[in-house]
């Protein structure tokens, strides 16, 4: 009896260890994620960022097939969002210049 108690306590408590890392994750975006516009400064990306109301996840999904059509015409360059991302989903000082050179003619 006691074995069953620690197991489901067990399992318990990992399901909720698992969610809480997942909802903290700094890189979590869902349906209610916001983005200020205002702070955005790449005009395509603000454009987007504009026309969905700052919906992070429209923006992110903007930026994947971008990050996707350039890796599909350079494969052999390594890019993806920490590139030009912090943790915190903050932009490095690279980030404008290199979506100019990189992303900008697959950024729709």
């Amino acid at each position: 009896m006691f074995q069953k108690r620690s197991l489901s306590f067990l399992v318990a408590s990992l399901g909720i260890a698992a969610g809480l890392a997942i909802v903290a994750s700094p890189n979590y975006a869902s349906a209610g994620d916001a983005v200020d516009c205002a702070k955005v400064k790449t005009a395509a990306v603000k454009g987007t960022c504009d026309a969905h109301k700052g919906d992070k996840k429209a923006i992110q999904d903007a930026m994947k097939a971008a990050v996707s059509g350039y890796k599909k015409a350079n494969p052999a360059e390594k890019i993806d969002c920490k590139s030009c991302h912090n943790e915190d989903g903050s932009a490095k000082a690279n980030a404008s210049a290199d979506f100019d050179a990189k992303l900008a003619k697959f950024y729709k």
